[in-house]
């Protein structure tokens, strides 16, 4: 049997929302320099426009409607925005109709979900109603994977979070709140450490990370902009743009550790086609020492500075590139730069969007 754990690097980071009054005045809670309210003596919210009250969960300085539902004026739609992608745009023309569309449609459909209160002997009801359709999928998890085992099957787990968002090994409080590592697919399924004989893991040729946290190689410049433009770095889910780095080699070794990773795939290299230079961080420096992993303190991951080896770019384009032999020999220096400093096999390397679009070194089903 032929079993891989397969997860991503990638790190994502969920923001909350939050909603105040100042000294000053009630502020609007979703943009806190909005400031379209007025408080009353008592202290309290006083909404002009508003069509909740201040203990509602999307209490708001949204207009009424005559029948008392809310309209949310084009203002409002770009508050949201604001406070959803944690950037300070006050016309917020450089995002786009269609983005400021998502984000606020978003956002509505947040405040829906919490406005709608379910009676208990309804909801019972209606989970009852759609019970048969759901339960014939049910079975034990670890019975059908023994099952599969015997029958020497190929089984695929897949991980959805980065390893880096795992409670115990990620950059905390910055994580999810349970263990990303490969480790936990035995522990969900049920099945023994020793049925997965290949762990495969996923990362990019350069860093990204959704939200905040801890992000050492983090570019702000036109490099910065220029990998999150070529690369479409924008969250899959909340749609807010990615911050974008240079490829960190000290995480990603110490993720393959954590995790017992076996080989990578390595994508989105065509991303860097139109660099002079590509970096790589080989190291970090903290309080002027030295050191080769990422601190387990999130005060020391805020201070380390990168070291970092500069590898010359190719500046020819490796879109659709399906065969190693055929890329650049700068773009080969560094794949087998990253290979030989992680200490993991680059089992494959992605040069485009598309799925076929892919160099495949080694087969994880085959070995």
């Amino acid at each position: 049997m032929k079993s891989i754990y397969k997860f991503s690097f990638v790190f994502v980071v969920m923001l909350m929302f939050l909603s105040s009054c100042s000294k000053e005045g009630c502020t609007d809670p979703i943009a806190e320099n909005y400031d379209a309210e007025a408080k009353k003596d008592d202290g309290t919210c006083e909404f002009i426009m508003g069509c909740m009250d201040e203990n509602s969960i999307a209490y708001n300085s949204l207009a009424t409607k005559d029948d008392g539902s809310c309209v949310y004026p084009e203002n409002i739609k770009r508050s949201l925005v604001l406070k959803a992608t944690g950037t300070w745009c006050p016309p917020c023309g450089d995002w786009g109709a269609e983005y400021v569309n998502n984000i606020y449609n978003d956002y509505i459909a947040y405040y829906d979900f919490w406005q709608k209160i379910y009676e208990k002997n309804q909801l019972k009801d209606d989970l009852l109603k759609i019970a048969p359709k759901i339960l014939k999928f049910s079975q034990p998890v670890w019975l059908k994977i023994d099952q599969f085992k015997k029958q020497k099957k190929k089984i695929l787990f897949e991980g959805a979070q980065g390893v880096l968002l795992d409670v115990d090994h990620g950059t905390y409080p910055f994580v999810t709140s349970s263990n990303t590592v490969a480790s936990s697919a035995a522990t969900g399924t049920g099945c023994g450490p020793n049925s997965i004989n290949y762990v495969l893991g996923i990362t990019k040729a350069y860093t990204t990370r959704v939200g905040e946290g801890p992000f050492p190689t983090e570019l702000t410049d036109d490099v910065g902009e220029l990998l999150g433009t070529r690369g479409k770095e924008f969250g899959t889910v909340t749609s807010r743009k990615r911050r974008c780095g240079w490829f960190d080699g000290v995480l990603v070794r110490q993720t393959i550790k954590v995790s017992g990773i076996d080989g990578i795939a390595l994508t989105k290299l065509d991303v860097l086609d139109e660099l002079d230079e590509i970096k790589m961080c080989v190291g970090y420096e903290l309080d002027d020492k030295k050191i080769d992993y990422l601190p387990a303190a999130v005060e020391d991951q805020l201070k380390i500075k990168p070291i970092y080896k500069i590898f010359e770019g190719w500046k020819v384009s490796t879109k659709g590139i399906k065969n190693m032999d055929k890329l650049p020999e700068n773009a080969k220096k560094y794949i087998f730069a990253i290979e030989d400093f992680i200490g993991a096999k680059v089992s494959s390397v992605s040069t485009s969007p598309e799925r076929n679009d892919t160099i495949l070194v080694e087969n994880p089903f085959n070995i």
